[in-house]
């Protein structure tokens, strides 16, 4: 009987738990002119709109560009993209 308590003991001590951490993206996000900062985020359902939010940005009256190309609010976002808002340039 005290090999059964023994082989408890050494079961419940060998026992680890483990936690489940979302998933997090790292993206550059800035306005130009203007600063550019990278901003950590949880990658499930990582928008543009969620970053520029987190950011505390405005796309009111801006183009806004991930990569270079255009893009919307809800465009989704990669680890490692750039997200920036961009002031149109206006012509004669």
């Amino acid at each position: 009987m005290e090999n059964n308590d023994i082989s408890r003991i050494t079961d419940s001590a060998t026992t680890t738990t483990t936690e489940t951490v979302p998933a997090t993206i790292m993206a550059r996000v800035g306005q130009l002119p203007g600063k550019i900062r990278t901003i950590e985020a949880p990658e499930s359902g990582c928008t543009v709109g969620t970053l520029l939010t987190q950011a505390g940005l405005n796309a009111t009256g801006h183009e806004i560009r991930v990569d270079n190309q255009l893009a919307t609010l809800n465009t989704p976002v990669r680890n490692n993209q750039t997200v920036l808002l961009i002031r149109p340039v206006k012509g004669n």
